[in-house]
């Protein structure tokens, strides 16, 4: 579990029953490993009074992206099973810029008129691109280079390398969770606004499953929480295995890797609704023993650009606990 996805259970959970407690003290801009779990702890630790503490802020490396596609939202409510697909929505690279001057090795780096699709760590854009020519068929994922240009004087002054193979988003050509480590190479690379990539994949929601509660005398499971799972790609028409049996294993039918986790907290009456700050709103009518689900899809990522994992608002670090704690993950 990342800590984004922790967070939004515990986000989740203060609507619960039982769960409401303070929110946290420190202003976090950037977190991104369960590492960070114990700076979340130390903070806490010295909160000041809880109507003294600010929000939290919580945000994750990743590309702008064009939300191409809107979902239709769901009228009546509708059961579904464990790794099922609920909605799908196109979407592609937002912002480019193209290489005019590359620096030495540009075949790897970068060529001249190689287009860079904009990434975000933070409030500082970095530029990045990858070697897709091989697409579907590679043997593995290619590495991603990414630039920054710190004093906006038209040359890249830093640039790292992202490893494709560790990845952990395998079936996106453009989305990576990590800006990766500082690489060396020789020369400046100079850049114009502008450019174009014919990336489009897709976003979608999928069906996790129950993740703790109580089963009463109907099948029905109250007083927990269910999970969907925001999952993205290239989809299955293109995630086909190559020649690669080691790649082969990695590829998902769906041709999508998950970004992470929405929770849906339940009430005594095994009901509940969540908006997550996505824009993405389910409600639940109903949650069965048996693993189903009875609920509505009441909207989707608004078109237009967006980050798939915007800033997580509030945390309560004590709700993220119980959280942890009831998953059995600590």
């Amino acid at each position: 579990m990342t800590v984004y996805s922790a967070i939004a259970l515990a986000l989740a959970l203060q609507t619960a029953p039982e769960a409401a407690t303070a929110p946290t003290s420190a202003q976090i801009t950037e977190t991104t490993d369960d590492s960070d779990l114990a700076a979340l702890q130390d903070a806490d630790s010295e909160a000041a009074p809880s109507e003294a503490r600010p929000t939290i802020l919580v945000t994750v490396p990743q590309p702008l992206v064009l939300v191409r596609t809107a979902v239709t939202p769901d009228t009546e409510f509708r059961t579904v099973d464990h790794g099922q697909i609920i909605s799908s929505q196109d979407i592609s690279p937002a912002q480019f810029v193209t290489i005019t001057t590359p620096v030495n090795n540009a075949n790897k780096y970068g060529p001249a008129g190689a287009s860079l699709w904009k990434y975000l760590v933070g409030d500082k854009e970095w530029w990045c691109w990858r070697n897709t020519a091989g697409f579907p068929a590679w043997n593995r994922p290619t590495d991603f280079y990414c630039y920054n240009d710190t004093d906006g004087d038209g040359t890249f002054d830093e640039l790292r390398e992202n490893p494709g193979w560790s990845s952990s988003i395998r079936h996106s050509r453009f989305i990576a969770t990590t800006l990766g480590t500082v690489e060396r190479a020789r020369g400046k690379a100079s850049y114009i606004a502008g450019g174009q990539l014919d990336y489009v994949e897709q976003v979608a929601i999928r069906y996790d499953a129950p993740i703790f509660g109580s089963v009463n005398a109907d099948g029905i499971i109250t007083k927990g929480a269910v999970s969907f799972d925001v999952i993205a790609g290239v989809g299955p028409q293109a995630a086909q295995p190559s020649s690669s049996l080691l790649y082969a294993r990695l590829v998902d039918p769906a041709g999508m890797d998950k970004l992470f986790s929405i929770p849906v907290a339940l009430d005594e009456n095994g009901k509940g609704k969540t908006e997550h700050p996505s824009g993405i709103s389910i409600e639940v009518e109903r949650a069965n023993a048996d693993g189903t689900v009875v609920m509505k899809l009441l909207s989707g990522y608004p078109t237009g650009e967006a980050s798939l994992m915007p800033p997580i608002p509030r945390l309560s670090f004590e709700s993220l606990l119980q959280i942890l704690q009831a998953r059995g993950d600590i």
